[in-house]
């Protein structure tokens, strides 16, 4: 072989070490999911229900919530991952997505159509628990994505 095989081959297997060491520090705090299916849940509630006052403090709070998520997290485990970066992970990043999506809108139509808010909330709550879901499932395959496990 040669001396640029043998270079080649050092650089993959440095960069399979990082990917490794990476997977070992994105341990996802117990807290982190449910604190973000709270937050959707909340600004669901809020924007579907709420008047201007209510719906503009649910944004500010969901948002906000989300940058101190984010950076807990980040103190936490030293990195912050963008979930929609190509991964075996990622189309779990986007139906997390959808789901916000689906769910806030659903919401947002229900309340319109003058349903009872029971519906609104029962939508904030699954919306809430499928993020955890998900975002467990998330975790899990990224982790694996980089050790090579997939």
């Amino acid at each position: 072989m040669s001396d640029e095989t043998h270079e080649n081959d050092a650089s993959l297997a440095a960069i399979a070490d990082a990917r490794r060491a990476a997977a070992d520090r994105l341990i996802t705090p117990w807290w982190y999911h449910p604190t973000m299916g709270v937050l959707f849940a909340i600004y669901t509630v809020a924007v579907a229900l709420g008047d201007k006052l209510v719906m503009l403090a649910g944004v500010v709070l969901f948002f906000g919530g989300l940058w101190l998520l984010m950076n807990a997290y980040r103190r936490t485990t030293g990195v912050w991952m963008w979930g929609y970066q190509e991964s075996a992970a990622t189309p779990l990043a986007y139906a997390m997505g959808a789901i916000a999506g689906v769910g806030v809108a659903g919401a947002l139509i229900l309340s319109s159509l003058d349903v009872a808010d029971g519906w609104v909330y029962a939508i904030a709550v699954a919306l809430g628990v499928a993020l955890v879901v998900v975002g467990h499932r998330y975790d899990r395959v990224l982790r694996a994505d980089l050790r090579g496990e997939l």
